[in-house]
């Protein structure tokens, strides 16, 4: 169904004022002084959509404005620093057996397992780290 020029010019203008303004159809209608039916002729009706959409399609398509490509999903490798780490106590019964391995229990409920040849000071520093001490 050939349409006028000027007819599509003007319903290709509203059709991309419509697009860009995320209203319902009924409140863009309201707003702008145009039927609901007549919006949706142009916007759904194959004759008048096509007419539209090559009105609003640019004659030639820049190299940025091209549809970027998607990619799939990936995952990536993360390594999360010391200072992130929360602190978390471990029931007794989630901890793992350690042949020879002494379990040191702090006042706030943290719990460390040491096992056997680990260096005295290495223990001092880290309960008091979690004790927040100096």
């Amino acid at each position: 169904m050939p349409q006028r020029p000027d007819r599509v010019t003007y319903w290709a203008e509203i059709v991309r004022q419509y697009r860009q303004a995320g209203l319902s159809q009924a409140e863009f209608c309201r707003r702008n002084g145009v039927t609901r039916s007549a919006l949706k002729n142009w916007l759904y009706k194959a004759p008048y959509r096509q007419a539209v959409e090559q009105q609003l399609r640019p004659t030639t398509t820049p190299v940025a404005a091209s549809k970027p490509r998607r990619r799939s999903a990936r995952f990536v490798p993360v390594a999360l620093a010391a200072d992130s780490i929360p602190t978390v106590p471990v029931p007794r019964e989630a901890q793992p057996a350690a042949t020879g391995a002494l379990e040191v229990r702090l006042g706030s409920g943290r719990a460390i397992a040491v096992a056997p040849g680990f260096d005295p000071e290495t223990l001092r520093r880290l309960i008091a780290l979690l004790e927040d001490r100096p």
